[in-house]
Order: C-alpha cells, then sequence, then structure tokens
C-alpha cells in the first residue's frame, strides 16, 4: 500500500506548487460543501499506541488541519499503530509500510517488485552462489546527520541473528544462517548456506543505526524510545505522532527528510512535504472521512474493499 514513492503523493504534492498557500485540500471523493464547514464527516478513531514521545496532540475528535504553505497528503489508514521500527513489524502491518518510508534496506522493490540498489552501490556474486561482497553507497546520512557505514548493517543482523530477538521469527531463522564480515567502512560479505535466488529479495530488510541504539539487548528492542522517535535514512522522517483524546483518533505525520532530499537533489516533490497518516477503526470510517474531505487518500486491501471505493466515486459523479 505505501510501497516505493508512492505516485498518488508524488503527483498530489506536485500539483500543490500550482496552488495558493491557503488552498484547502479536497478529498478524492468530492462531497459538496460540508467538507470546508465540518460537516458531519466520520471521525478517525484508530489509535497510537503510545502517549511517550508525542510531539503534539489532538484538541479535538476531527482531524488536524493541514498547516497553510505547506503540502500535506493525508492519507487513511484502518488499525492501530504500536511503533514505528519496522525490523519489529510483521509482514504486511502498518509498522512494516510506514516504518518502511523512513528506513530504506540495501536493496529496494522497484515498480516491478524486482530488488535494485538503495543503500547499496554495487554487488559482486562468486560463481557458486555463496557469497555476495555489496559495497555501500558513501553519500548517505541518517537523519540526525550521521553517516551510514556497514557498521550499521553489521549491527542490523546482529539483532536479527540473536536468539532472543523480539521481531519476524521467520526473518531471524534465515538471517542466522547467514554469516556477515565488515570488509571497510562500506563494504560487507555475505556468506550463504546454500544458493539462493531470491537473497536479493532479503536485502531489502530495513536497517537501524548503531548510533542510537547500540548496547540494546535485542529482547529489551520493544521497550526502547527509538521505536517512537525513529532516525531512518529513508525519504520520509518522523515529524509528530498526534493521539487524540482519550486513546481516539490517531494520526503520523512525516515529512520529506532534508538528508534524503540532499542526497537523490529530490524527485519534484516540494521540500518540507508531508505525508499525514490518519488511524480509524474500520474501513466503513474511513470511506466516510474520505467522502467529507477530512483525508484526501484511502486504499483498499480487499476487493470488497474496493467496490466501496468505486460505488462512493460513481455516487460523487451522479
Amino acid at each position: 500500500m505505501l510501497r516505493g514513492c508512492r505516485w498518488q503523493v508524488l503527483l498530489f504534492l506536485l500539483a500543490s506548487l500550482s496552488l495558493a498557500a491557503g488552498l484547502v485540500w479536497r478529498a478524492t471523493v468530492r462531497t459538496g460543501p460540508d467538507q470546508q464547514n465540518g460537516g458531519n464527516s466520520a471521525t478517525p478513531a484508530g489509535t497510537i499506541s503510545s502517549r511517550d514521545h508525542v510531539a503534539e496532540t489532538a484538541t479535538s475528535g476531527n482531524v488536524a488541519v493541514v498547516d497553510a504553505g505547506i503540502p500535506t497528503f493525508r492519507e487513511g489508514l484502518v488499525g492501530s499503530l504500536l511503533h514505528v521500527n519496522p525490523l519489529l513489524a510483521a509482514p504486511g502491518s502498518l509498522e512494516a509500510e510506514v516504518g518502511g518510508l523512513v528506513f530504506e534496506g540495501l536493496m529496494r522493490l522497484d515498480n516491478q517488485g524486482e530488488p535494485v540498489p538503495a543503500l547499496a552501490a554495487d554487488m559482486a556474486v562468486t560463481a557458486s552462489g555463496l557469497e555476495y561482497v555489496v559495497t555501500l553507497r558513501e553519500d548517505v546520512l541518517w537523519q540526525d546527520g550521521v553517516p551510514f557505514t556497514a557498521t550499521d548493517v553489521k549491527f542490523t543482523l546482529s539483532l536479527l541473528q540473536a536468539q532472543d530477538f523480539p521481531g519476524d521469527p521467520d526473518s531471524a531463522r534465515f538471517w542466522r544462517t547467514v554469516e556477515v564480515d565488515v570488509l571497510a567502512a562500506n563494504a560487507l560479505r555475505f556468506r550463504l548456506s546454500q544458493p539462493l535466488g531470491s537473497f536479493r529479495d532479503r536485502l531489502t530488510l530495513p536497517i537501524l543505526p548503531w548510533h542510537a541504539l547500540q548496547g540494546t539487548p535485542p529482547a529489551r528492542l520493544t521497550e526502547h524510545p527509538f521505536n517512537w522517535s525513529p532516525v531512518g535514512t529513508g525519504r520520509w522522517q518522523l515529524e509528530a505522532l498526534r493521539p487524540g483524546e482519550n486513546e481516539g483518533p490517531g494520526q503520523v505525520d512525516l515529512r520529506l527528510a532534508p538528508t534524503w532530499q540532499e542526497r537523490t537533489g529530490g524527485t519534484g516533490i516540494p521540500a518540507g512535504s508531508r505525508l499525514r497518516f490518519v488511524l480509524f477503526r474500520s474501513f466503513d470510517e474511513a470511506l466516510e472521512a474520505l467522502a467529507g474531505g477530512a483525508i484526501d487518500g484511502l486504499a483498499a486491501r480487499n476487493w470488497q474493499q474496493q467496490k466501496a471505493l468505486l460505488a462512493r466515486a460513481n455516487q460523487s459523479d451522479l
């Protein structure tokens, strides 16, 4: 749902360049003047499960307004967000999807689902298929300005290889079969127990910063404040977590990371752009919020949800 550049977000943010700073963003489904007057749109009701690292708290049941002058795309998500650490996330979970925007792996999947370099610059494979030597990019900074190195990769994999790692057990079991050696500050060697054609896909694993988590026992990783104040290398960085009153509406704000913008030169996204994820208890509540203009986008996870979105869009065009 959130993988890659999110072409909808790119188009939305690029379009914002031609709009006045005070423009009120409209939802994908148009429903009339109520969307600008408060209306009777659904109140988002998903939750963020920790209050320890909240930068700002919503003061009402409504979705926080978009700040004037900051291009913002508001997307509805269904469910609760337990943390923003993709290494601890179950595959396909909200934690994996949101965290995947903040962090990067050595490889990433392109729009065709093929692994291509991300933090890796080059890769050499032996004829036996048992050894991979990966050279890292040397222009990558963590979002706090610390350089990214092979130590970060080794550290991340050592967490997974620990017997008390609290994350995905299948991923942990695989990485315990791989020997990882640091060859230089920008190079590592991976030794496999047997050839694996999909090893490049395994290298999409998100890398965590050694300098932020060093000394943390793997079993205590779930308790670390880093889970709610993450530092990644990715396109987006955490700006704020906004749980609502009485654990009501939840909201996650990401801003375009200056470190990523500097490294890549950007992709036409306005500097400082924001992604705002609003959490709902159910798809129906999120769909009502979309129709009422409280959010700009909503992704369907199954055919039933797709039908509901199409029906709502058809109604708006009548």
